[in-house]
C-alpha cells in the first residue's frame, strides 16, 4: 500500500517539475497541471477503498473539478492562440486586457 503512495508522490514531482520548467508554454504547463491531478486523484482513489460511504464519492467529485479547469484551461489556450498567433507566455501580459 505503501508503494502505491510513493508512485503517486513521484507522479505528482514529475508534473510539478514540468510544470515549474516548461512554464513558457501554455500546452505543458497545462498537461503538467492534469498529471498533477491525476495523481491526486489516485490517490483519493486509492485511500478510499471502503464502498457505500460518503468518502468513496469524494475522487469522483474532485475529478469533476479537475477536468472542469481543463476546459476552462483549453478554452483560455484556444482564445489566447487565436489573438496572439502562438501558446508562448512570455508574449501574455495582464495589463493589456
Amino acid at each position: 500500500m505503501y508503494s502505491s503512495y510513493w508512485l503517486f508522490s513521484l507522479m505528482f514531482m514529475v508534473g510539478f517539475m514540468s510544470f515549474m520548467l516548461n512554464w513558457g508554454h501554455m500546452l505543458t504547463s497545462l498537461i503538467s497541471l492534469e498529471l498533477m491531478a491525476l495523481s491526486i486523484f489516485f490517490a483519493m482513489s486509492s485511500s478510499s477503498a471502503s464502498p457505500h460511504t460518503a468518502v468513496m464519492y469524494s475522487p469522483l467529485l474532485f475529478l469533476a473539478v479537475a477536468v472542469c479547469g481543463a476546459a476552462l484551461g483549453l478554452s483560455v489556450l484556444v482564445l489566447f492562440t487565436r489573438t496572439k498567433g502562438n501558446e508562448l507566455l512570455s508574449g501574455f501580459n495582464t495589463l493589456t486586457w
